[in-house]
């Protein structure tokens, strides 16, 4: 049995989890799906050997004989604090069958500022306890890099990525519904997540308002309210209606349309962040900027797909900061779909679920 934890009520834990359904044995793989205050019950799967919970120590005590019989654990997302700590105290024979999937900021929190003793507490306990998983996968080596280098782990590393966040269903829905707007619609950022350095970006923006330009931050997810009010504001104050700041969630064939309306993205993360949005702006032809010191922007480049520098934006011309010829946005296209291919995930998964490691 591998025993699966993970995070539920969004997309991509929706999409694994019915991913695993389809392509492994639903009763080799179980799933414990840790329902928080975000959850988003239009996300809710019908797998049948699946267990929600919220009470985080009640529920390693009440599942401790599961997890004494499971052949593997995997970790979809390491952010609960105090179930780390429990099993670090007293299921210390789990690090050998564990394995962490880094999901972006599980891993980047390390260099959020640590003011509380809670904050220096928990990062103790996190860096403790990363040291002794010994297999850790995600989409970009770097990330694996990065973790060696922050939290000196000798975790073996297998690769992986979430499936069917780009696949030909919606790559039909955005040839079905192309829009062609006589403005240059600009993408801000993915999530009303402060690390999206959102304020950063549109002044570095406002010497082109002028322009016939419109732009899109979307804010539904993510981020507190006074960070969303901020960021609004600013916005406002500075391009007037030429800004359109989306405060409520979208269904995701509606969120699909409007990311269709646009033409260059830019994201503004210091760190991997967003990996599904961009890769999807990729594969629908849209120009796209990133911070070239993230490991997303080297790994992009290193298979041939071509990023631009946001830190570049406030030295371009307009002309150079909206143009891209279409044969290279058709090649990217063309990397990523092929770099996301399905038969490739599944050999992925294939060796992690079926595997020895």
């Amino acid at each position: 049995m591998i025993i699966h934890f993970i995070t539920g009520g969004d997309i991509y834990s929706y999409n694994y989890i019915n991913y695993i359904q389809k392509n492994f044995d639903v009763s080799k793989n179980k799933f414990f799906v840790y329902k928080n205050k975000n959850y988003n019950e239009n996300y809710t799967t019908d797998y049948p050997n699946l267990e929600f919970y919220n009470q985080e120590i009640k529920f390693s005590v009440k599942k401790y004989f599961d997890v004494i019989r499971a052949e593997r654990i995997i970790l979809h997302q390491l952010n609960i604090p105090k179930v780390m700590l429990f099993w670090a105290v007293f299921y210390p024979f789990i690090f050998k069958k564990l394995l962490w999937v880094i999901w972006g900021g599980d891993l980047y929190d390390f260099y959020d500022p640590k003011v509380t003793v809670k904050d220096k507490m928990i990062e103790i306990v996190r860096s403790y306890f990363i040291k002794r998983i010994r297999f850790i996968s995600s989409y970009i080596k770097g990330d694996y890099e990065l973790c060696k280098k922050i939290y000196g782990t000798k975790a073996k590393y297998l690769k992986s990525w979430y499936p069917y966040t780009i696949n030909e269903k919606v790559l039909n829905l955005v040839h079905s519904q192309k829009i062609k707007s006589p403005e240059k619609v600009i993408l801000v950022g993915n999530s009303a997540d402060y690390r999206n350095n959102h304020i950063e970006i549109l002044d570095k923006l406002k010497r082109f308002k002028d322009h016939n330009l419109k732009l899109l931050i979307i804010l539904s997810y993510g981020g507190s309210e006074e960070y969303i009010k901020r960021v609004v504001d600013y916005a406002v104050i500075n391009f007037g209606s030429k800004v359109n700041c989306l405060t409520e969630y979208l269904k995701f064939e509606d969120y699909i349309q409007i990311l269709n309306s646009t033409d260059i993205c830019i994201f503004n993360h210091n760190r991997q962040q967003g990996l599904g949005n961009i890769n999807l702006m990729l594969a629908i032809k849209k120009k796209v900027y990133l911070r070239s010191v993230t490991t997303p922007f080297e790994y992009y480049n290193s298979i041939g797909i071509k990023i631009y520098d946001t830190d570049t934006i406030d030295r371009l011309t307009w002309e150079d900061f909206t143009n891209a010829t279409e044969e290279e946005l058709e090649l990217n296209k063309k990397l990523i779909v092929k770099d996301l291919d399905i038969d490739s995930i599944n050999q992925n998964w294939k060796i992690i679920i079926d595997g020895s490691w």
